[in-house]
């Protein structure tokens, strides 16, 4: 539909009363102007909905997978007193706020987890649609953002990261190779090995230096997953992000109080996040241009 078709719509639309407030839109913005706001207002508004959406599955897999059990059957239930929620406390965020973040049968406090991963979820697919737009890469690098989201999760609860997720995600990373005009299947693959060849090492190093275990084989397949959709400077780069920042994090929580081990996957995660959101920027591609582009 033309731009004037769709002003001359509203305008007619805002003579109604239940309109008054877009009529007064669009007489003080102009048609055009209000066009050009409320369209990717809206498509904001879709994405992060369906991202909350997609969050609170996510959810459950984290709760699931590391017992083994189904993520479609049965349905939600409370995590205290294994209750299942009813259909209007399972809408994402808003039942949250509106329980009080407490369970409505047993009173027993919800996970902040929950709400913080269902926006995290939706910001990301806004996140995801102004760098990509809808093109093959924004659905390619959204199920990757998916899993790494789940990945970081359960290894924060559970210090594990499960094979069923980062297998099948170094095989889709491999896959969807197809849909980046600049890599083949066998660059894809070349991707992946120094990907894990890189943390393999480091674990290696680990166990020369202090004589124990640093880096466990779940973090190597991240690792492998990682390099799969971003390539040798992704997951380079994606390391070196996550080495700095675990190593001032680590740094924070040790003089708190003593911990025998932090695990090293939500910071691989942050890592791709930081290189998948910052490599279009001028300042980041310089910065890259001496690294090899496979």
């Amino acid at each position: 539909m033309p731009i004037w078709d769709v002003t001359y719509s509203l305008t007619i639309i805002a003579h109604f009363k239940p309109c008054a407030v877009l009529g007064i839109l669009v007489r003080k913005l102009g048609g055009v102007t209000i066009y050009h706001y409320l369209i990717p207002i809206m498509m904001y508004a879709l994405l992060f909905t369906v991202g909350v959406v997609i969050g609170s599955f996510l959810n459950g897999c984290m709760s699931r997978f590391p017992l083994k059990k189904s993520i479609t059957v049965p349905r939600l239930q409370c995590p205290a007193c294994g209750v299942n929620r009813k259909f209007y406390e399972c809408i994402p965020i808003i039942s949250y706020l509106c329980l009080k973040g407490k369970c409505a049968d047993c009173n027993a406090p919800i996970p902040k987890r929950y709400v913080v991963v269902e926006m995290i979820s939706g910001g990301l697919l806004i996140a995801l649609y102004r760098t990509f737009q809808l093109q093959p890469l924004f659905f390619m690098h959204a199920l990757f953002c998916f899993c790494l989201i789940v990945i970081a999760g359960i290894d924060i609860e559970t210090k594990r990261i499960p094979d069923k997720i980062t297998l099948p995600g170094i095989a889709a990373g491999l896959i969807l190779s197809i849909f980046n005009d600049e890599m083949t299947l066998k660059n894809a693959t070349i991707r992946m090995s120094v990907g894990g060849g890189l943390l393999l090492c480091v674990a290696f190093l680990g166990i020369l230096v202090y004589r124990k275990e640093s880096m466990g084989g779940g973090d190597v397949k991240l690792a492998a997953m990682v390099g799969s959709f971003l390539g040798v400077q992704g997951i380079v780069l994606s390391l070196l992000a996550a080495f700095i920042v675990s190593a001032i994090v680590g740094s924070i929580l040790l003089s708190i109080k003593r911990i025998e081990y932090i695990p090293f996957g939500p910071f691989i995660a942050f890592g791709a996040f930081f290189y998948l959101f910052s490599a279009n920027a001028a300042w980041f591609q310089t910065f890259t241009s001496i690294l090899p582009s496979v």
